[in-house]
């Protein structure tokens, strides 16, 4: 199993912006071969800073993927506008999880179909 962890930076003020077109992005990959799951963290500590997760079946999927020349393209027109500094993204492989961890987790996930500050306090 193989798993993005990126951390970047957005423009004061654009988190909103970044969290709508985070969706968009993630409804337009979703058939992506081997995606399993998608999160987007905001730090607690700085609103302008956070990261995003992506899990995927193999190393092959997730090589696939990178190398999609339309996904690049979707991230620079969308992303790069909004982040400012530092940004990285690091693929990982899945070394040790909790046994069940991913069955106990998704159900617990709140529906993440529309940016949080649009929910008018739901879940």
């Amino acid at each position: 199993m193989r798993m993005i962890i990126s951390w970047g930076r957005v423009k004061s003020g654009t988190w909103s912006d970044f969290e709508r077109l985070f969706l968009q992005a993630d409804a337009a990959t979703q058939g992506a071969r081997g995606l399993r799951c998608r999160w987007l963290l905001r730090d607690l500590d700085d609103a302008d800073t956070g990261f995003a997760i992506s899990l995927w079946n193999s190393a092959e999927d997730l090589e696939r993927y990178l190398a999609d020349a339309s996904v690049r393209a979707l991230r620079t027109r969308q992303f790069d506008p909004l982040f400012i500094g530092e940004y990285f993204r690091q693929p990982c492989e899945v070394r040790v999880a909790s046994p069940g961890a991913l069955d106990w987790l998704m159900p617990a996930v709140p529906d993440a179909t529309v940016p949080a500050n649009e929910k008018d306090g739901k879940c």
